[in-house]
């Protein structure tokens, strides 16, 4: 069975659990993996925090400003009392940058569809107001050789 993260410092921790070398060694790697899957839970918490801010259509450099409910200014999660919110930024790094850019990528592209739909509609309307414009000259034709035949006839 598993053992809580509490255990195993509690187990290195008390002076009367003599462990040998390599049993010592080996809770002191779980102890390890334990708090390095700690982090990465709370990277991913942030991450989905700022994802919310984008998504709510937060400016990128407000949304990836410091999570307040997450991320302390003292570093309580960490064994470093520096400022947590930074040491985030600097692991999140590389994946807020990419998303940075394919954010901008995609803010481009829509633009331009954005764009090249304006233009199809402006000439589609165009083309509508040339086939009003000869639906109405032919009606108009149409009309005079109308009074042209009753004028005729009279």
């Amino acid at each position: 069975m598993g053992t809580t993260l509490e255990e195993d410092q509690a187990t290195i921790g008390d002076p009367k659990v003599r462990l040998e070398f390599r049993k010592y060694q080996a809770v002191k790697y779980r102890i390890e993996v334990k708090h390095i899957l700690q982090q990465q839970v709370r990277l991913g918490t942030v991450l989905l925090a700022i994802m919310v801010r984008i998504k709510d259509l937060t400016p990128f450099e407000a949304a990836c400003s410091r999570v307040f409910d997450l991320e302390s200014k003292t570093g309580t999660g960490y064994p470093l009392k520096e400022v947590e919110h930074l040491l985030n930024r600097i692991m999140l790094g590389d994946y807020l940058n990419r998303l940075k850019v394919g954010l901008d990528r995609n803010r481009e592209e829509m633009s331009k569809q954005a764009e090249e739909e304006a233009a199809a509609a402006q000439a589609e309307g165009e083309e509508d107001d040339e086939i009003d414009e000869e639906e109405d000259e032919e009606d108009a034709e149409e009309g005079e050789e109308e009074k042209t035949a009753e004028t005729e006839k009279v």
